[in-house]
C-alpha cells in the first residue's frame, strides 16, 4: 500500500503461498501461512480484480472448514475463518451495489437478512426498496441504479483564481495546496523525483541511499473538497540531494488504493468518476488481465531554480500524462540498456 505496486504484491504472495512452512524444530512440510493467502488475495482486490480475489477467500474458507472440524475450538483458527467470510461477503454485496444495484445500507440493513451467495443481491428480494408501512410495507419509489451509473463530479485541481497553488516560499520547501470533490478520507499522492529517476533493481537488499538521486513520496489527505501542507525538503541532502537541472511533481489518485467507502461510490477502479481535465485511462500490460484502472493525474515538470524558489510554478509547467508516460518508459528503456 505504501509503494503500490500491486501486480509485484500479486506475484510474491503467490510465490510465498506455494512455499512450505517449518513449524518451531521441524520440517518444513506445512502450508505456507494463511495470512498469506489473505494478502494475495487483497493484493488482487487493489488490482481491480475481485472476482480472482474472491476465489481465494473462498479456497481459504474450504481449508479453513477442514481444518476447524479437528480443532473446532481452536481460536485462532475460528478467528482466520470469520476473518475471510466477511472479506467474501463483502466483497459479493459491494459487487452488487457498485454495479448492479446501489444499496442503501442505512435503509436497507434493516430488512436484509442474508445475501445471495452467487450474486451478491440483498434477500429478501425487496430488501432494497423503501416500504410504504401503511399499506401493508408494500414497496414504493424507484429501483436505484448502480453506483457507478450516474457519475461523480471528481473535479481536482492545483489552479485556483487564476493562480496555481504550489509554490516554494524557502528552498526546498514545497508548500501543496489543492481542490478534489471526492470523499473526505481520500489521499492524494504526492511524487517528486528527478526527471531521469527510474525505479531501482537490487541485487541484494540494503539500506544504503542513493545520494546521487532525488525521490520525495507522500500521500495527503482530502478534507471538505481540499487537501495539502507544507513539505519541507531542507533538512536531509542526502535524500534529497537535488543535483539536476529538472523533476517531475507527480499529483496522483488511483481508486484501487482508496479507501471502501469511497469505492463504493465510484466502484473499485473509478469506472464512476468523471474529472473533466486529470482522467487518464490505464491499461494492463498483463496477458489475460483487461481490467482498465481510471486514475486522476496531474503532472508538472519543474527546474531546479524553481525548486530553490528562484521562479514561481505556473500552469505552463504542466506536461500531459502521454509526454510523461513516454519519459519514464525511456528512463526504464536507458537502465536496461545499461545494465
Amino acid at each position: 500500500d505504501k509503494i503500490k505496486d500491486y501486480d509485484k504484491s500479486e506475484y510474491w504472495f503467490k510465490q510465498a503461498s506455494e512455499r512450505k512452512a517449518a513449524p518451531t524444530g521441524g520440517e518444513a512440510n506445512e502450508p505456507a501461512p494463511m495470512h498469506v493467502r489473505h494478502m494475495l488475495a487483497h493484493a488482487l482486490e487493489r488490482q481491480g480484480r475481485v472476482d480472482d480475489a474472491n476465489k481465494v477467500w473462498a479456497a481459504c474458507i474450504v481449508e479453513m472448514d477442514a481444518k476447524l472440524k479437528l480443532a473446532p475450538n481452536e481460536f485462532t483458527l475460528r478467528s482466520l475463518h470469520d476473518s475471510e467470510v466477511h472479506n467474501l461477503r463483502l466483497n459479493k454485496i459491494r459487487k452488487y451495489s457498485r454495479y448492479v444495484h446501489r444499496i442503501n445500507f442505512d435503509v436497507d440493513a434493516k430488512k436484509t437478512t442474508s445475501y445471495d451467495e452467487v450474486t451478491g443481491a440483498p434477500i429478501p428480494a425487496d430488501a432494497y426498496l423503501s416500504v410504504d408501512p401503511e399499506k401493508d410495507n408494500a414497496p414504493i419509489g424507484q429501483p436505484r441504479p448502480a453506483a457507478v451509473a450516474v457519475k461523480w463530479d471528481s473535479t481536482f485541481d492545483t489552479f485556483r483564481r487564476g493562480k496555481t497553488t504550489i509554490s516554494f516560499p524557502e528552498p526546498k520547501v514545497m508548500d501543496l495546496k489543492g481542490t478534489f470533490n471526492m470523499g473526505d478520507g481520500s489521499r492524494v499522492l504526492v511524487r517528486l523525483h528527478d526527471d531521469n529517476w527510474h525505479e531501482a533493481i537490487l541485487q541484494n537488499f540494503t539500506f544504503d541511499i542513493n545520494a546521487d538521486q532525488t525521490i520525495m513520496q507522500d500521500s495527503l489527505s482530502v478534507r471538505n473538497a481540499e487537501w495539502g501542507r507544507k513539505i519541507d525538503m531542507s533538512k536531509d541532502p542526502k535524500m534529497y540531494s537535488f543535483k539536476r537541472d529538472f523533476y517531475y511533481l507527480v499529483l496522483n489518485f488511483d481508486p484501487r488504493s482508496t479507501s471502501p467507502f469511497i469505492q463504493d461510490r465510484i466502484g473499485w477502479s473509478g469506472e464512476g468518476m468523471a474529472e473533466p481535465k486529470h482522467l487518464m485511462t490505464v491499461k494492463s500490460n498483463r496477458p489475460g488481465i483487461k481490467d482498465d484502472d481510471f486514475v486522476i493525474q496531474k503532472v508538472y515538470k519543474l527546474s531546479r531554480q524553481q525548486i530553490m524558489g528562484a521562479v514561481p510554478v505556473t500552469e505552463a509547467d504542466v506536461v500531459s500524462n502521454e509526454d510523461y508516460a513516454r519519459a519514464m518508459a525511456a528512463n526504464d528503456a536507458a537502465m536496461k540498456k545499461n545494465q
